[in-house]
This record gives structure tokens, sequence and C-alpha cells, in this order.
């Protein structure tokens, strides 16, 4: 018994060492939104997505508060973006010229260092200085790095993208789902990755190999013409 204890005293430990507890907003601060939700009644207020733990949150006044039956909303404008509910989760949406595009947005933050006396990022442990400016209570998914305390971490996509065309959906979160989804195409896919240095790190990246691969295939039948 004292062993099981022991083990989950020390995964707490790691855990609280490993991640930062901070959420990751999608937007700078709450927006102004409207929501129509699935039996057409349609409201308003300021909202945030957190990409980090898949929440949204509303401010009602100067109380912040989770919204926690996300599923009744059929769709969410915000800032000029559309969002709609599809694979249980929260998805932007996009209308391409390769086909409609939904956006899974997540962030998650890996350690990158912990800041030093100066100001320098370290890999050892420091105490906390409280230099005005230095730390930051929120970080944002347009910013690549953030401090919590004397912590440095580096934010990374691991977004979940649902193409949809022709009346197929392909989930791809990674480049080794491109090459399983469209085995005749991997090798040029491969290619096109390397030559531009592509990894699928983020939503932009991800739209240019998507038009890359739709592009490719209609190559063929506009020579044929």
């Amino acid at each position: 018994m004292k062993r099981v204890i022991l083990i989950l005293a020390l995964l707490a430990a790691i855990s609280s060492e490993v991640f930062s507890q901070e959420p990751i907003y999608l937007f700078e601060d709450y927006t102004p939104a409207v929501f129509t939700l699935k039996n057409r009644v349609r409201t308003s207020g300021r909202i945030q997505i957190d990409a980090k733990y898949q929440k949204i949150y509303y401010l009602q006044g100067e109380e912040v508060m989770e919204m926690t039956n996300c599923p009744v909303i059929d769709t969410l404008y915000v800032d000029g973006r559309k969002f709609v509910w599809r694979n249980d989760c929260l998805c932007e949406f996009l209308r391409a010229s390769f086909g409609n595009l939904y956006i899974n947005w997540r962030f998650r933050d890996t350690p990158a260092g912990k800041i030093g006396a100066m100001g320098t990022v370290t890999r050892q442990k420091v105490e906390v200085m409280q230099v005005p400016g230095l730390n930051s209570e929120y970080s944002y998914a347009n910013i690549g790095k953030f401090e919590d305390r004397t912590d440095v971490w580096t934010v990374e996509n691991e977004n979940t993208y649902f193409w949809v065309r022709e009346g197929r959906e392909y989930r791809i979160r990674r480049p080794s789902d491109l090459y399983g989804s469209f085995p005749a195409k991997a090798s040029a896919i491969r290619k096109f990755l390397r030559s531009n240095n592509l990894t699928m790190r983020n939503a932009e990246e991800a739209r240019r190999i998507f038009e890359f691969i739709y592009d490719s295939e209609q190559a063929p039948a506009e020579t044929k013409q």
C-alpha cells in the first residue's frame, strides 16, 4: 500500500513539474461572439477558447463562466471566424478550393528551460524572482514562448484537421496520416514536405499541404483536355 502511495505521489510530482497549468487561449482577449444553438435559438456574449484544455469560457459581467454543455452549439461566430461542433469537438470551419476544412485547435506546452537571474534560459532550477514584466498570467496561441514564473514553455501545435471533399472525410493530425490516406501520392507528399520544410506544425502549413494534394490530383485531368 505504501508503495502505491509513493508511486502516485511521484507521478503527481512529475506531472506538476513537466506541465504548465496555464491555459493557452485562441484569442488575445474575451471576444464578442454570436451563438446559434441546435434548437435555433441565437444568443451573444464575449467568449474565450482554451485550445489546451478544450474549454470555452463565457464572460458574464465581470464573472468568468465555463460552458459545460458545448454540444448544444450549432454554430459560433467570433472575430469573423466560424466554429461548429463536429466529431465531438469544436472546430473552426474553412471553405477552400480543395474542399471543406474543419480545424480542432489544440495546443500543448513543453518546458524549454528555466529563466536565470539575468533573464537567460537555463536547464537548472533557479529561485523565483519577482522581476517586473518577466511573468505572464496567460499565454495565447499566436505566441511561440511564454513564461510561467521562472519556467519557459514552448507552445506546440497538435491540431486535428477534418478534411471533407467529394463526400469523404479525412482525419489528419500528422504527415503519416497523409501517407496512409493518400498512398498513391505518398512519395510526392514526402518530397513536397521536405523541399518546403513543412511539418504540419501550424494551420497554414497544413493548408498548403492540402492544396498541394488537391492540385496534384487535378493536374492529370487538366493535361488530358
